[in-house]
């Protein structure tokens, strides 16, 4: 019994020793950042995959690689996009301001401020402003300007660590420093579920009152089907876009 003891004593004395040299010598650190990035619901998920059967292709949102485009021809794209009736149109950009450039800019944002209000389909994204002593306390929002319209938006969360993202905010809350009024504002895939289908998102926000939400991954190689700019023209037939989500 005594060696039993003294044989798992000196392991973890071995364990531990290997874990200092491999996570401070360079040469490990993909090593590390593997055993970093790890969590057991990895494993979880992992099984509910196989017998779920969830790699199949999701053909209920597409997603529109944007590129560099200006915003006069991100505009071209949304009206050729709006003619095949998309349900919902994520745009995860902000338009903090109009330029006040050149005629051409100023001709540009005329026309994305069109193609933007055409259809009461479009949710754009905005990014939290956070404490700068509480990084988790929300203090107010970056969004779109007034000036492209009263566009319904939600938050887009960036994270930098860890790696895989395994959760994330519903909604941002914070107070109004002006109105003292209380907002809050939700996700923007939240935003986007709400427009596309009301009852479903009801069904979501009542199911877990917490700010944070567990993601499930799902989808194999190609979980959604991808769309590069260059393929949105006059002469395309995106007749699959139709009642879909494109983001």
């Amino acid at each position: 019994m005594l060696d039993a003891g003294l044989i798992t004593f000196f392991t973890a004395i071995v364990v531990v020793f290997m874990w200092s040299i491999i996570d401070s010598v360079d040469l490990f650190n993909p090593f590390d950042d593997y055993i970093d990035n790890f969590d057991y619901s990895d494993l979880v998920y992992s099984e509910m995959s196989r017998k779920d059967d969830i790699y199949k292709t999701d053909t209920n949102i597409y997603i529109v690689n944007i590129g560099d485009l200006s915003r006069g021809e991100l505009a071209q794209k949304i009206n050729i996009i709006e003619k095949f009736e998309p349900r919902v149109i994520g745009i995860d950009a902000v338009f903090k301001e109009p330029k006040n450039g050149n005629i051409q800019e100023i001709m540009e944002d005329m026309a994305l401020k069109q193609a933007l209000n055409a259809k009461q389909n479009i949710v754009m994204g905005s990014f939290g402003i956070y404490d700068e002593e509480d990084p988790d306390k929300a203090v107010g929002v970056i969004r779109t300007s007034e000036f492209f319209g009263d566009l319904p938006y939600g938050h887009c969360e960036l994270q930098n660590e860890p790696l895989t993202c395994r959760e994330f905010d519903k909604f941002i809350r914070f107070t109004d420093s002006i109105t003292n009024d209380t907002v809050t504002i939700n996700a923007f895939s939240a935003a986007i579920v709400s427009m596309y289908d009301n009852e479903m998102f009801m069904r979501f926000a009542k199911r877990n009152k917490k700010q944070l939400e567990s993601i499930n991954y799902r989808g194999g190689s190609m979980p959604f089907i991808k769309i590069d700019y260059e393929d949105v023209n006059d002469s395309c037939n995106l007749s699959m876009l139709k009642d879909k989500i494109v983001l």
